[in-house]
């Protein structure tokens, strides 16, 4: 071929686009990969600090309790007044709710981590307690934003899934305009013929 078919045909291209297409899975994939990475580590990080919200809230109770009995004891002196204890047991009835609420928060973040993490056929799959064994250290890292956003542009796979996309998008137009040339075609044969 000369013209129609010289420089791609729809055979050529469908196996060049098969192989992109298997690319763009690929990324998918990765991307796929990456996201669930980071949902297990921010569901584990969420259950780390409930976990640390209740023994907050425990603490505070315990702050709520030691006030309330001191309260009472100024109150059954003369020293204070009587709405004081009121006082004092409204803030204890607060932080037991908080504490209710912390309890309730713990068991979303385990059950959220237990979708991600865990097969929900398996028979003892509400039984399975969760229990974190990492501390979170926190660190103060300092953070070079042009890198970071170089570093994000380069590595974005949902970008490098577009770029592949758009350029089978491309090859098919090539196909298309391909496919409007007229077939010219260069055919050429030798023979040899020999006599005995």
């Amino acid at each position: 071929p000369l013209l129609r078919g010289f420089k791609t045909d729809p055979s050529r291209a469908s196996l060049v686009t098969t192989r992109w297409n298997r690319d763009i899975t690929d990324l998918a994939l990765q991307q796929r990969i990456v996201s669930t990475e980071a949902a297990v580590k921010l569901a584990y990080l969420n259950l780390v600090g409930s976990i640390e919200g209740k023994k907050v809230a425990e603490q505070n109770m315990e702050i709520a309790q030691q006030s309330l009995r001191q309260s009472r004891a100024r109150v059954a002196v003369g020293q204070s007044p009587q709405i004081e204890i009121i006082q004092s047991e409204a803030q204890v009835a607060s932080n037991q709710e908080q504490l209710i609420l912390a309890d309730a928060q713990i068991g979303t973040a385990e059950d959220v981590l237990r979708s991600i993490i865990l097969e929900p056929s398996r028979p003892d799959y509400w039984q399975v307690r969760l229990v974190p064994t990492d501390t979170i250290m926190l660190s103060q890292r300092p953070i070079d934003t042009d890198q970071a956003v170089a570093n994000a542009l380069a590595n974005r796979l949902d970008l490098v899934a577009a770029k592949r996309a758009l350029d089978v998008t491309n090859l098919n137009l090539d196909v298309g305009r391909n496919n409007t040339l007229p077939i010219v075609d260069l055919n050429l044969a030798y023979s040899s013929q020999g006599t005995a």
